[in-house]
């Protein structure tokens, strides 16, 4: 925003309202009230018929899964022993778990956040990591900035378009008042003395316990990509098993096996989403800090009037 356009701004806007808590309520609250989704008679009464629904195609589901007389009652890797554990879930489950929410006072099918809260957390959260944000691409692209040396990242990460954490290696010192207040100081590495005893809480023991730079294959070695990889690996083997059981018209293993690949392929999207740019690139990457605040002003503009 301008100096001018600043001048002619409401009041509100030039205390930088996103750092007012009440304002910040205020809005939340609005946005609530208006983007409430449906709890009328007719969406209780439609859970509520779609829970005794699930209550019954539960029940039929896990009688389906029953062993016919003369067939061996162990639980085994099959399509029936999927029906017996599927049907009982439903049942017990899923089947009362809309009926009891068609009842509740809350009455929605899940606590579900609005889009335009959602979307000024995102906006509030750009705006403070924006410094941030800047000092890590000046020190990224600089190789004689002061900073350079402090950032970690490897040549294949560039190749698969990972995602830059800028807060994983930068942040702002802090300083406490007498009074308790704390004010932000300037940016510092988070491996520096100074971030180090500006950032510290303490323990039961009366120990400070302090949170340094996060190394980049901390992200990488998670249980989530650890399954990826393994399922990646085993996949050569789980083609032959899948055109061994077309030939012999196995198609319960079939089936285990077209789960096991629809599994593979949620978990690759969820960790290509979450980690990477490939899908889903930063919209904001070259946005300056006064279009996010307009946008924010603009957000808070069509859910609250103004007085």
């Amino acid at each position: 925003m301008t100096e001018d356009a600043e001048e002619l701004a409401p009041f509100w806007w030039k205390v930088r309202w996103y750092q007012d808590d009440n304002l910040e309520n205020k809005l939340i609250e609005a946005i609530r009230v208006k983007d409430k989704p449906s709890t009328g008679t007719v969406y209780r009464l439609f859970l509520f018929v779609c829970g005794i629904l699930f209550f019954f195609a539960g029940w039929i589901l896990w009688n389906i899964g029953l062993p016919a007389e003369g067939e061996s009652g162990a639980v085994g890797m099959n399509l029936k022993t999927l029906f017996f554990f599927t049907g009982i879930f439903v049942q017990l489950a899923i089947g009362p778990y809309f009926a009891f929410v068609s009842i509740s006072n809350y009455g929605r099918l899940s606590p579900l956040v609005p889009k335009a809260q959602i979307e000024y957390f995102r906006l509030k959260k750009a705006i403070y990591d924006r410094e941030v944000y800047d000092h890590y691409w000046a020190a990224l692209r600089d190789p004689d900035h002061e900073h350079h040396n402090e950032i970690i990242r490897y040549k294949w990460m560039d190749r698969v378009r990972w995602k830059h954490h800028p807060s994983d290696f930068f942040g702002y010192q802090i300083f406490t008042k007498e009074s308790g207040e704390e004010t932000r100081g300037p940016i510092v590495p988070k491996s520096s003395a100074e971030y180090r005893n500006s950032n510290f809480t303490l323990d039961e023991n009366g120990d400070p316990l302090f949170q340094g730079p996060t190394h980049p294959l901390k992200r990488i070695l998670t249980l989530p990509m650890f399954l990826f990889i393994f399922q990646l690996l085993t996949f050569p083997i789980v083609v032959i098993n899948a055109i061994i059981s077309i030939t012999i018209n196995d198609w319960e293993i079939l089936f285990q096996i077209s789960i096991g690949f629809l599994l593979m392929i949620l978990l690759g999207n969820y960790l290509i989403r979450r980690n990477t740019d490939l899908i889903n690139a930063d919209a904001d990457t070259d946005v300056v800090v006064e279009d996010l605040e307009e946008r924010s002003r603009l957000l808070y503009e069509r859910y609250v009037t103004i007085p």
